[in-house]
């Protein structure tokens, strides 16, 4: 929590010349000020149907708290929703309308496919649902996590994306694979190798598989891949109450059907917490 700071010459101004009165007005003040940083939420929710397809979207939004945190989380939730507002992130209403409006009426041939029917072009709708929603949440750490539904009518099923995202709440920094990767490290250090020896051992136990060999029964990738080097997911690992939570997403390492396999590793296990360092202590 950000503690007001008191000038030098004012602070010992309250200890020697102020009555208890203004002793207690000025411990009333600070107490004010750290109530106005706490971190607080609201929820918004919107459905519509068009041309485009329905769009429906819950989303818990910051509203209070540390400005940097809650631009910063406002911020990635319109990149959720499609990084194309640029009005007010902290709008949350005027940022739904304008994604529940783009997603059912929009033309563009980038966002919605076409196909030829009746000698015309006619849009192939594609139905967005999304729920975006505070996840885990520390005095000095938040997690936000989106699931992302998407479906192209006439196709053979659904898609579902999951991404999370955690942020410091002191200055809303979000943190990804530096947590505890550096691309710029050569993988034959004992700690990286510890680490995709700790997702293979947990995608084995996610499946159900008792010899991690026989994974390769399971997962779309070669055996050589995961023998050695585990490949790590494409989205940023995200802290939870388990410990750090890593999810791959559909058809990444597993068939369809598998859903978006998961791993959560307890911190205490990851030898490798560099940005957390301080904010877990």
């Amino acid at each position: 929590m950000k503690k007001t700071i008191i000038p030098l010459l004012l602070l010992f101004a309250a200890f020697s010349c102020t009555s208890n009165d203004s002793q207690q007005a000025t411990t009333n003040i600070l107490s004010q000020s750290d109530k106005d940083m706490t971190f607080t939420t609201d929820s918004f929710s919107i459905e519509k149907v068009g041309l485009g397809g329905d769009f429906s979207a819950t989303v818990q939004m910051p509203t209070g708290g540390n400005p940097l945190l809650v631009n910063s989380v406002n911020e990635w939730i319109s990149e959720q929703l499609g990084n194309s507002y640029d009005g007010d992130v902290n709008d949350m209403k005027q940022m739904l309308e304008f994604y529940a409006k783009l997603y059912t009426t929009a033309k563009d041939s980038t966002l919605i496919d076409t196909v030829w029917s009746d000698g015309k072009y006619a849009e192939e709708a594609l139905d967005r649902g999304y729920v975006i929603e505070k996840l885990y949440e520390t005095p000095k750490l938040v997690t936000f996590g989106v699931n992302i539904y998407l479906f192209y009518h006439g196709a053979a099923h659904p898609s579902t994306i999951y991404n999370a995202q955690t942020f410091r709440k002191s200055d809303g920094r979000r943190f990804g694979w530096e947590i505890i990767y550096e691309d710029n490290v050569y993988a034959d250090d004992n700690s990286y190798i510890q680490l995709e020896a700790q997702l293979r051992a947990g995608i084995a136990k996610h499946f159900e598989v008792a010899n991690e060999d026989d994974l390769g029964d399971l997962l779309t990738i070669e055996k050589s891949d995961f023998s050695y080097n585990f490949p790590r997911p494409q989205a940023v690992p995200y802290l939870t109450k388990e410990g750090l939570n890593f999810v791959y997403q559909q058809y990444e390492i597993a068939p369809y059907a598998m859903g978006l396999p998961s791993v959560t590793i307890p911190c205490e296990k990851l030898p490798l917490l560099r940005a957390f360092k301080n904010e877990l202590e």
